[in-house]
C-alpha cells in the first residue's frame, strides 16, 4: 500500500488504530512492572523484630511459663512447657510466620508476571498487532511518536503522509536541541554553584586565616611586653643591687 496516497482521514485512522494496540501493549508492560515492584517490596519488606528484642522475647516467654508451670506441675514440666512457648514466641519474634507469608506471595506475584510475560509476547506477535504498525517506521513505532503525528494531521500542521513526518521530524529534532541545551543551562547552573559555594567555603578558610594571623600577632605583642617588663624588673634588679 502506497501510504503518501492516503488521505488525512485515513492516515489518522490508521494511527488510531497503531495507538490502540500500542496502548494495550503499554498496558501490559505496565502491568508487570507493578508485579515486578511488588516483588521488590515484598523481598524487601522487614518482618520480625531485629537485635535484643528478637531473642529477648522468646528467653523471657520461656522464664515466664517455666516459673508458673514448675510452681504447679514441677520442674520437668516447667522447662518442656517453656521451651514450647519459647519456639513459638521466636517464630512470632523473627518473623518466620511473615517470611513464609511472604514467600508465598513472591511466588504468586512471579506466576503473574511470567504469564503477563507470555501473554505480551503473544500480543506482539500477532497479525492484528504487526499489520497496524506495519506503515510506521521502526524509530516511531511507539505510542509517544503515533500520538504526535496523530495530532499534526489533527491540527492541520500536515495534510499528507510525507508532510507530517517531515514536520515530526523537523519538531523532534527541535525537542532534542532545546533538552540539550537546558541540559547545558543545567549544568552550568550546577558548575556556578559549585563556585559558589567553593568561594564562600575560600572566604570561610581566608577570614579563619586571618583570625588566627590577628590572634597570633596579638600573642606575639603580649610576648614582646613580657620580655620588654622582664628586661625591666632584670635591669630594676641589677640597680638595687649595685646600690
Amino acid at each position: 500500500m502506497e501510504y503518501s496516497e492516503l488521505s488525512k482521514i485515513n492516515l489518522m485512522d490508521l494511527l488510531a488504530q497503531a495507538y490502540q494496540v500500542l496502548s494495550d501493549k503499554k498496558e501490559r508492560e505496565d502491568q508487570i512492572a507493578t508485579i515486578n515492584r511488588r516483588v521488590h517490596q515484598t523481598l524487601n519488606k522487614p518482618v520480625g523484630f531485629q537485635g535484643v528484642l528478637k531473642w529477648g522475647i522468646p528467653a523471657a516467654v520461656f522464664l515466664i511459663v517455666h516459673v508458673i508451670v514448675y510452681s504447679v506441675l514441677g520442674i520437668g514440666v516447667g522447662i518442656i512447657s517453656g521451651g514450647f512457648a519459647a519456639y513459638y514466641a521466636y517464630n512470632y519474634s523473627s518473623g518466620k510466620k511473615d517470611k513464609a507469608l511472604a514467600k508465598d506471595k513472591v511466588a504468586q506475584y512471579r506466576q503473574l508476571a511470567s504469564k503477563a510475560k507470555n501473554e505480551l509476547e503473544i500480543y506482539q506477535a500477532s497479525d492484528a498487532f504487526i499489520d497496524s504498525l506495519e506503515f510506521l517506521l521502526p524509530e516511531m513505532k511507539d505510542i509517544y511518536a503515533v500520538a504526535a503525528l496523530y495530532n499534526i494531521l489533527n491540527s492541520g500542521r500536515a495534510d499528507n503522509w510525507k508532510e507530517s513526518i517531515n514536520k515530526y521530524d523537523t519538531e523532534i529534532h527541535r525537542f532534542r536541541q532545546e533538552q540539550n541545551q537546558q541540559e547545558i543551562i543545567n549544568n552550568q547552573k550546577r558548575q556556578m554553584m559549585n563556585a559558589e559555594q567553593n568561594n564562600i567555603l575560600l572566604n570561610r578558610i581566608t577570614t579563619s586565616i586571618g583570625a588566627q594571623n590577628a590572634m597570633i600577632a596579638t600573642q606575639i605583642t603580649q610576648i614582646d611586653n613580657i620580655t620588654k617588663t622582664t628586661t625591666s624588673i632584670g635591669s630594676d634588679i641589677n640597680a638595687i643591687k649595685n646600690r
